[in-house]
């Protein structure tokens, strides 16, 4: 007779990588100061720092506080920014953000803040970030 062989899993890795990103979702939400849809209202704007609007990633402020150890920021915190300049301020380190907006023009904090107030509507915050966007020097534009 031939052995039977049980599955390793019970479910199919579809069904596994689904669970996943839901219990996922589900701690992100518990969290207070966390909104899925604000985040991907931010995933829509441009970059701050280069303009442009492929590949975008949020980025947490840790300037701004609101996390504990090994946590991110809640979303309140959200800056857009294009995944090669996302890295790039990653590497430089949590004690150099501010310097690194500063140097490109941006007021990280005020940005933020007003994103965040404007969550409810979407061409609010395209005009918040536009708003940004002509305050910063024309210099650093075209970077």
């Amino acid at each position: 007779m031939a052995q039977q062989v049980t599955p390793r899993f019970k479910k199919t890795r579809k069904q596994r990588v689904a669970d996943r990103i839901n219990k996922s979702a589900v701690k992100r939400a518990k969290r207070p100061g966390n909104d899925l849809d604000y985040l991907k209202k931010i995933k829509r704007l441009p970059c701050i720092i280069t303009g442009r609007r492929d590949s975008i990633d949020p980025h947490h402020l840790k300037c701004m506080g609101g996390r504990g150890m090994g946590m991110k920021a809640p979303d309140e915190y959200l800056v857009p920014l294009q995944r090669m300049t996302h890295s790039e301020l990653e590497e430089l380190g949590s004690k150099n953000e501010e310097d690194y907006f500063f140097t490109n023009g941006v007021d990280c904090k005020k940005l933020a803040k007003e994103l965040y107030l404007m969550r409810c509507n979407f061409p609010d915050m395209e005009a918040v970030w536009q708003k940004h966007w002509d305050n910063k020097p024309k210099i650093l534009k075209q970077k």
